[in-house]
């Protein structure tokens, strides 16, 4: 069996590996191609990944014989102070309360992150490696058996804040395997970051819907 000889795309799923390799086809490095692999986990594995959260990257330059990592991880709004998560008495406020209230939710790194990344060590623009989860959002993907799985574990989770509740449980009904997810919200955001890039996200049309609604529900 002959191995690969210009480069391996590995990821936990196959559409995301897809993307991958499509910017690889299409001349990009290995940096545009782990970007457009991220933008994509955001339609593929929404439970795992995506632009409300925040991560990692490490990228080795073969030229320099070098490794250098960008920290792209979430940060505590501005007007959080020390008790954020303590009730009135002083004493923690039960996990299961935090962590769906307003204030659980940090400002998102992942997407400036890759942006960095691509204007650091890439060869594409956001534009460009954004491309194939657009078109995963607006067409839809298969469930497989691990989204099936976390959408039934979270389901009340899930229906407590609507917007989530029509695409994931539509109906009141969990989607099941082998159903075709389709995420058209979505698919608006990436069009937007598509034309305006991460701008419009962290201050712009799509960050002030975020704080409206994380304000809404009691967030800083």
């Amino acid at each position: 069996m002959e191995g690969a000889t210009k480069g391996i795309v590995a990821v936990s799923h196959p559409l995301a590996a897809q993307a991958g390799k499509e910017i690889l086809e299409r001349g990009g490095n290995a940096v545009d191609a782990a970007a457009a692999i991220q933008m994509s986990l955001n339609v593929v594995e929404p439970m795992m990944s995506g632009i409300g959260g925040g991560g990692f990257m490490m990228i080795y330059l073969k030229d320099q014989n070098r490794i250098t990592i960008i920290d792209s991880r979430e940060v505590a709004p501005q007007a959080v102070t020390p008790e954020l998560f303590l009730d009135a008495e002083g004493k923690p406020i039960p996990f299961s309360e935090r962590h769906t209230h307003g204030n659980a939710v940090a400002v998102p790194g992942t997407l400036k992150g890759v942006e960095v990344s691509l204007e650091k060590y890439g060869t594409m623009k956001l534009s460009e490696v954004i491309d194939p989860a657009l078109k995963q959002a607006e067409q839809g993907i298969k469930v497989n058996w691990s989204m099936a799985q976390y959408i039934e574990q979270n389901r009340e989770k899930l229906l407590k804040y609507e917007s989530a509740g029509k695409v994931y449980v539509p109906n009141g009904t969990p989607l099941q395997e082998g159903e075709t997810l389709r995420q058209p919200d979505l698919a608006k955001t990436l069009k937007l970051i598509k034309e305006k890039g991460s701008e419009v996200f962290y201050r712009g049309e799509i960050g002030q819907a975020i704080i409206a609604e994380v304000q809404k529900r009691g967030g800083a």
